[in-house]
């Protein structure tokens, strides 16, 4: 495999000079947990230690292991391949490779598991793009960088920084000379106080790389889950991409494509298009390459399969019209947005059962079914309605802290006790074969979606 690097607004080979165009899909949910894509509640760092009460570090080290054994194996390369995709992003989360008890030391294990990714990505020409999704500190205060309080202290103390900044420098270390990784995506939907705290990481963070003699193209992403760049630094280093991402309403709501949304704005390909240009307005100005990082579709009760394949032609077309490369945010999960899932009769829906109808009726995935109106919604807006009216001062913003609090931190620490005993009384083997529900072969796949992939990349003519 080439190294890559950029010219101008493309990414090119570095040993021939010809255009490679990056066309793929995330690994979410394998190096970094994600609730709703594993089907458990909360946050990785707290379902772990909650895992590790209830059964016992031991036991619990299994459960973890088994799942990512099972989730990305060689198989989940070979499919990219078959896809006519060329590109990975493998989205992770510093605990594997940092402990917070031992900061600036690194974990063998987090680093064995990416150099089994880098030797499959390798034997089926897939380029990885590493993306430091769950940084020290959190970087937002969502659960998909492993938040368990909302605060962002990456932003408030420089130490978290100082740590996100030196993993770097050692996996640029360990990978300077790696052709088969495409680049580093140095931090996963930033939300600062102040974008001069991210363009500052982003100088320090590549300036760390660059000292290894590492030379890889880095992908920055913006503000306000990367959608907003106009207070981001101008270009500083000859090998930047930057990152879009793009989450539509015509894609994840409740709805039909093309229609009007809640609102009554009219959601056609124009509509996307005019949004899509917006948010690469920096790339244009600066001339510098677009990746397309992010977007996806769910698949709820209610609405059309073509209409969600309907959107996911056109964000593509209008992606590859633009000269863009890109990546669908999720690959797998247990059938709410990804191409594969775990079957609903697979042996691994069935021992979480309990806990997925419990994590729906309190409303604890919010990403999984957006728009979808529950009972808690309800009793979280009585009770914002409550404090504030006794507060003495202004409320502005306490549904939506309620709301979040309750939802997204608090009950779910409670609902990882009862996911956990859900396992306490199988054995090692009863696990890994439950866990066998996520193997490709196991899984089921979103037959339309593939063929809109292989439509773009040129997999379905003949070769």
């Amino acid at each position: 495999m080439d190294f890559l690097q950029v010219s101008g607004n493309r990414i090119i080979s570095a040993t021939t000079g010809r255009e490679i165009r990056l066309r793929g899909f995330s690994f979410a949910g394998w190096l970094n947990f994600e609730n709703f894509i594993m089907g458990a509640p909360g946050h990785e760092s707290g379902l772990r230690r909650t895992a590790a009460k209830v059964l016992g570090p031991e036991k619990a080290q299994v459960l973890f292991d088994s799942f990512l054994n099972h989730f990305i194996t060689e198989d989940d390369f070979a499919f990219m391949e078959s896809l006519g995709c060329n590109l990975v992003r493998i989205p992770f989360n510093y605990r594997h490779f940092e402990s917070d008890d031992e900061p600036f030391a690194y974990l063998d294990e987090g680093f064995r598991r990416l150099d089994q990714a880098i030797a499959w990505a390798s034997a089926h020409g897939v380029y990885l793009v590493l993306d430091l999704h769950a940084a020290q500190g959190c970087q937002n205060r969502g659960f998909f960088c492993d938040n368990n309080t909302g605060i962002s202290f990456l932003w408030e103390q420089k130490m978290y920084r100082d740590r996100a900044v030196a993993l770097w420098r050692e996996l640029a270390r360990r990978y300077r000379a790696e052709p088969a990784i495409a680049g580093y995506d140095l931090l996963n939907e930033p939300i600062p106080p102040d974008m001069s705290l991210v363009n500052d990481f982003y100088r320090q963070a590549a300036a760390a790389i660059r000292e290894t003699g590492d030379l890889h193209m880095l992908f920055l992403e913006g503000d306000d889950y990367s959608t907003r760049f106009e207070e981001m630094d101008p270009p500083f280093d000859a090998n930047l991409v930057y990152s879009t991402h793009y989450y539509s309403c015509a894609g994840m709501d409740i709805m039909e494509y093309p229609a009007p949304d809640s609102q009554g704005l009219y959601y056609d390909r124009e509509q996307i298009r005019q949004e899509y240009l917006e948010r690469r307005i920096f790339m244009r100005r600066y001339n510098v390459p677009n990746w397309f990082g992010e977007t996806s579709v769910t698949f709820p009760p209610g609405v059309t399969e073509e209409s969600r394949l309907r959107f996911l032609r056109d964000i593509l077309s209008i992606a590859e019209e633009e000269g863009d490369s890109w990546t669908f945010g999720i690959y797998k999960d247990i059938g709410k947005t990804g191409v594969v899932y775990a079957k609903p009769d697979s042996p691994w829906m069935k021992t979480v059962a309990p806990v997925l109808n419990a994590i729906a009726e309190l409303g604890c995935n919010p990403f999984a079914n957006p728009g979808e109106a529950r009972r808690i919604d309800k009793l979280c807006g009585g009770l914002a309605d409550y404090v504030q009216s006794v507060l003495p001062g202004d409320g502005d913003g306490l549904h939506d802290a309620v709301r979040f609090d309750l939802c997204e931190n608090v009950m779910p620490r409670f609902l990882q006790i009862s996911f956990a005993r859900l396992f306490a009384d199988k054995s090692e083997q009863e696990i890994d074969q439950i866990m066998d529900s996520f193997s490709l072969r196991n899984c089921a796949r979103r037959e339309g979606w593939m063929n809109v992939v292989k439509q773009v990349t040129g997999k379905d003519q003949p070769e």
